[in-house]
């Protein structure tokens, strides 16, 4: 589970400030893009299932997630893997 702090509002210039490095690679993650694009977390999670994509492009890459809630309470997150 990821904890991840509350997020503020992106600009182009901080970018890069949603892409972190997890075992090599650069990540970011469904919360990240939602607040970036100011869509609704949920929406992008909806979006990245109904991608129109094979099962296995799916799997490889996004990353089941999760984090923490102001409420203290687990909430589903995806991590882009690439």
């Amino acid at each position: 589970m990821d904890v991840i702090a509350p997020l503020s509002v992106f600009s182009n210039e901080n970018l890069i400030e949603m892409v972190f490095n997890k075992n090599g690679k650069a990540m970011t993650t469904s919360r990240f893009i939602a607040r970036y694009f100011d869509k609704r977390h949920d929406n992008v999670l909806k979006d990245i299932k109904e991608l129109d994509c094979t099962a296995e492009f799916r799997l490889l890459n996004y990353e089941e997630s999760s984090y923490l809630t102001f409420r203290r309470e687990n909430s589903p997150s995806k991590i882009s893997l690439r």
